[in-house]
């Protein structure tokens, strides 16, 4: 990880070199990505790189083989509507709404296999790139309430 952690500078120059070939919403996205890969680093290496390491446990692997069915089934919604297309003007509110609830889809899945904390690799820097397209004027987080008797009530 400390090793992984230097290198996280030298992408800086391919940021400069992309921008003159970049619009100027892109280049905020691609500068977005860029700023989150720290925050993916350190949940990557937490506790000494455990969530990498559970990811190599056979129970793992075996239980991941066992939802990949229904992972296939989050990826292909999620690439059958963005269809690789990325345009700013293109993030409709039903694209957005997937692209948001792309994650959501895989965690229920990983649930099963306590390997839902994998789901930060994807959740970091999409929480970074989202406000800053035209997502911003379609997501809204759920506002959750505990009421006195525990329950939760979404609003």
């Amino acid at each position: 990880c400390p090793k992984v952690r230097s290198l996280i500078s030298c992408p800086d120059g391919i940021v400069v070199a992309v921008r003159p070939c970049l619009k100027e919403s892109a280049r905020n996205i691609v500068q977005a990505f860029y700023d989150s890969i720290p925050e993916v680093l350190n949940l990557a290496c937490k506790n000494d790189g455990e969530i990498i390491f559970k990811l190599t446990d056979q129970k793992w692997q075996d239980c991941f083989m066992r939802k990949a069915d229904q992972m296939w089934a989050c990826y292909n919604t999620l690439q059958s509507i963005l269809n690789g297309d990325w345009e700013n003007s293109q993030l409709t509110p039903e694209r957005c709404s997937i692209l948001k609830n792309f994650g959501q889809c895989l965690k229920d899945q990983l649930d099963a296999c306590d390997l839902s904390d994998i789901i930060g690799f994807y959740d970091i820097p999409m929480n970074a790139v989202l406000p800053l397209t035209s997502c911003a004027n379609y997501t809204q987080e759920p506002t959750v309430h505990l009421l006195d008797n525990n329950t939760i009530v979404e609003t």
